[in-house]
């Protein structure tokens, strides 16, 4: 879910990546996925080691962020002062 939200904030793809199997005490479930601009799973792995592949609109990013609007009203040039110690 929290891949998918990233997707939808940035208006872009995201592709989240996850191994499987079982690593000393530490147990990996796999279920990698890729997630449009809109949040919606367009390809989702399962529990086993596999190739996750998608067809990709390459056009539904700038579609995304005309539509959602997130990233419209950043100032990219304020940031430095923003960070900076005063």
């Amino acid at each position: 879910m929290v891949m998918r939200t990233h997707a939808k904030l940035n208006a872009m793809y995201v592709a989240a990546v996850n191994r499987v199997g079982k690593e000393g005490e530490l147990d990996f479930w796999g279920n990698s996925c890729i997630a449009d601009p809109y949040g919606r799973i367009v390809a989702q792995a399962g529990d086993k080691e596999q190739l996750l592949m998608a067809t990709l609109d390459l056009n539904l990013p700038a579609e995304a962020e005309r539509l959602w609007g997130f990233m419209a009203g950043r100032q990219p040039q304020l940031y430095h002062s923003l960070s900076r110690k005063k």
